[in-house]
């Protein structure tokens, strides 16, 4: 195993003791004895009770430990948003098992990987994609199907689970072509439960709106967190794919709390439906100084949240007041922030060694927030999961191969993918710089920065860019404007206007569909 040096230079933590915490599904239980008939869900004309929503996850739940679901039992869960979906969630937990999401969207190519690569056993779905799913796991439970008046008890299921034990598996994309599983355990997602309610501040009279499919590392926190607060979650039947289907379920829901990727919050944070938000989130990419300044005169707080789906979801973090935007208009881009409780941050250089502030680092996580590894991928793991004799609870680092600074105020600055560094002339070319400097200029609202090598001495940079709306957009003027930044090699050759950006699964920004420029202009 490879080992790091002591702690030095821009390490930054909020380290306290590590509590004896409970898994997250023993808090719902005890809101379940405080608040029996306050709304726990509501998803189109159903709403269910804390007390009716236990009792369904614990009859699920009393079945699935019968046919041998226990302590790192794999079990998949293939369904769209409904009432459904959080109830064999919980099932699951409570049964001593781990859950593995897997979205509709997929190809059957990549659920079928996916239960191959897991060995599942048992698959949780509903009746309208039973035919679709039949054949691709040992044996597929129609959670719509159980009947309420089965044997299964409706009491809490007696626990059997430590909190090393796993809580999900989530597949992420592979650079082999093929995703990988990334094994969460349930120290780390408690921990992420516990910084999500007391320090980011969710209550119970907060009502949470499910903005993410069941496949992102982001959706769990906001199906589980919520019912460990006392507060409600709210399912549309419609993603922010559909904004104008997902618009209306604002109006009929009136969520106060929001989690979802900056690609996705730009696509309908301008609609007056939105007001009743008082707490938005913000993950998977940088939020840039035209979004921030975009929700100028709201009474929300907006929260920058960085971290893998190896680490439990979010390690990093950032609160900015809207009301406040002078620094915004500065910096060009939020910082991330500072680590989340229990958790470390260390800036290594390409030796492993600590960078100073306001030199380039790879960000490398540490403490309870970081998983057992990739599954079935050791080589992988011996690669990104490093032993770390000095490392709080876990003894080793995730290195997320992502880039950031440390300020002079000691908040952590995502410069970009490690990646994403080319060699134009010689010369490294960090791209997610050129991208920081174009999302200040005030004719772009959106930018991306590519490079394609079309010989091996002919690599180009092409920038992407979504024009802020009543703004002329110049070329030359914002070429002018780069080149007081940046050395002449790093300035984009090619320029593509788009109207939106075109997003994965995860809600981000999906640079494989960009359409190539013409290369002869």
């Amino acid at each position: 195993m490879k080992t790091l040096p002591e702690l030095a230079g821009s390490e930054i933590s909020d380290l306290i003791l590590p509590s004896n915490d409970q898994p997250v599904h023993e808090w719902f239980e005890m809101q379940v004895l405080r608040t029996p008939l306050a709304p726990a869900l509501i998803c189109q004309d159903i709403t269910l009770t804390y007390q009716i929503l236990n009792e369904k996850a614990n009859r699920l739940a009393a079945q699935l430990r019968v046919q041998g679901v226990g302590p790192d039992t794999l079990v998949a869960l293939c369904m769209d948003n409904r009432p459904e979906l959080v109830i064999s969630i919980l099932a699951v937990l409570k049964a001593g098992g781990a859950y593995v999401p897997i979205d509709l969207s997929n190809p059957n190519a990549r659920i079928k990987y996916i239960v191959a690569d897991t060995s599942v056993s048992i698959m949780l779905t509903v009746s309208p994609y039973a035919e679709r799913l039949i054949q691709m796991v040992p044996q597929l439970i129609c959670v719509d199907c159980i009947s309420i008046d089965n044997h299964y008890s409706t009491c809490n299921v007696p626990q059997q689970i430590q909190m090393q034990n796993l809580i999900y598996c989530i597949y992420t994309s592979g650079s082999t072509g093929q995703p990988k599983g990334a094994l969460n355990e349930h120290r780390g997602f408690s921990n992420l439960v516990r910084w999500y309610i007391d320090d980011v501040g969710m209550t119970a009279d907060d009502r949470v709106i499910v903005a993410s499919s069941i496949g992102f590392d982001l959706t769990q926190k906001n199906i589980l967190a919520p019912l460990c607060a006392g507060a409600c979650v709210l399912l549309p039947s419609y993603s922010p794919a559909n904004a104008q289907a997902f618009l209306q379920a604002f109006s009929v829901m009136r969520p106060t709390w929001i989690n979802c990727a900056p690609s996705v919050f730009r696509t309908f944070s301008g609609s007056p439906r939105t007001r009743t938000l008082k707490t938005v989130v913000l993950g998977g990419e940088p939020i840039d100084d035209a979004l921030i300044l975009s929700l100028a005169g709201r009474e929300v707080r907006l929260v920058n949240s960085y971290g893998p789906a190896e680490c439990s979801d979010v390690a990093i973090w950032n609160v900015w007041d809207i009301a406040d935007l002078d620094a915004a208009r500065d910096r060009g881009q939020m910082p991330i922030g500072l680590p989340i409780r229990n958790v470390e941050i260390l800036l290594l250089d390409s030796n492993q060694k600590s960078v100073a502030a306001g030199q380039l680092g790879e960000i490398c996580i540490s403490g309870l927030s970081v998983g057992r590894g990739y599954l079935n991928r050791q080589e992988l793991n011996f690669d990104r999961f490093i032993s770390y004799p000095h490392a709080p609870t876990t003894g080793k680092i995730y290195k997320t191969g992502d880039i950031g600074k440390l300020t002079a105020n000691k908040l952590i600055t995502f410069v970009g993918r490690q990646d994403s560094q080319i060699k134009i002339r010689g010369q490294r070319v960090e791209l997610g710089e050129i991208e920081s400097l174009l999302l200040t200029c005030e004719m772009v609202k959106s930018a991306v920065v590519c490079a394609y090598t079309l010989t091996p001495d002919d690599t180009r940079i092409v920038a992407y860019v979504v024009v802020t709306p009543n703004i002329l957009f110049s070329i030359d003027t914002i070429t002018k404007m780069l080149l007081n930044h940046l050395p002449t090699y790093m300035i984009p050759r090619h320029w593509v206007q788009l109207d939106v950006f075109p997003l994965n699964l995860s809600g981000k920004i999906d640079r494989q569909a960009l359409p190539k420029p013409d290369w002869g202009r």
